[in-house]
């Protein structure tokens, strides 16, 4: 802009909520905390209903970390705390990850409030298709374990259909699979997959 001046100027947008989901959850949580927090913004943290005690973790790392108190605050609760905070006059956003279903109804509790931040981070699927393969070992073993990793608690496992597999692949695959053995992963031998209990 030669004959112009141009600033850019950043403030917070105020009260943010942050609700947790349950798999990784002193993990994930943090891609909403921390962009939030290094915008100057106050947090009200609800972690999933599933995983109390990590949102417990996550607040005293946080405090251990020097945060001054209020500026990331703790809210342990399901469905109804969950609604409850979300339906909240002073609220100036949310930051969610989870489900489709409840990000579905969040879209819908928020969509007449375009003043308000709504972001939602739900689930994934991550086609795979199959044609031709260099090294069918290689291709079925990554296969499994994107699927069966983290005994399948993630949003970004592989999704296949039949339509798009080659005959050997899914033969390969199948024999594989009978293979996974699963229990917790401190038994020896190694095992493929943790159980949920």
């Amino acid at each position: 802009m030669p004959d112009g001046a141009a600033s850019l100027r950043h403030r917070p947008h105020g009260v943010l909520a942050v609700f947790g989901p349950y798999n990784f959850p002193g993990h994930l949580p943090n891609g909403h905390i921390v962009p939030a927090l290094l915008a100057g913004n106050t947090i009200i943290f609800k972690p999933s209903e599933l995983t109390p005690w990590s949102g417990e973790a996550v607040m005293r790392l946080w405090q251990q970390a020097g945060l001054l108190p209020g500026v990331l605050n703790l809210v342990q609760g399901g469905r109804e705390t969950g609604q409850a905070l979300s339906a909240l006059e002073d609220l100036d956003g949310l930051l969610f990850t989870g489900s489709a279903n409840t990000g579905y109804q969040l879209h819908r509790q928020l969509s007449g409030q375009p003043e308000k931040i709504l972001a939602l981070e739900m689930g994934g699927n991550n086609p795979l298709i199959i044609d031709e393969v260099a090294d069918i070992d290689a291709a079925v073993h990554l296969t499994i374990q994107s699927a069966f990793v983290t005994a399948g608690q993630r949003c970004t496992p592989l999704a296949h259909r039949p339509a798009f597999l080659r005959p050997p692949f899914i033969a390969e695959k199948w024999n594989a699979g009978r293979c996974i053995s699963c229990s917790p992963g401190c038994r020896q031998p190694a095992v493929n997959a943790g159980h949920l209990g």
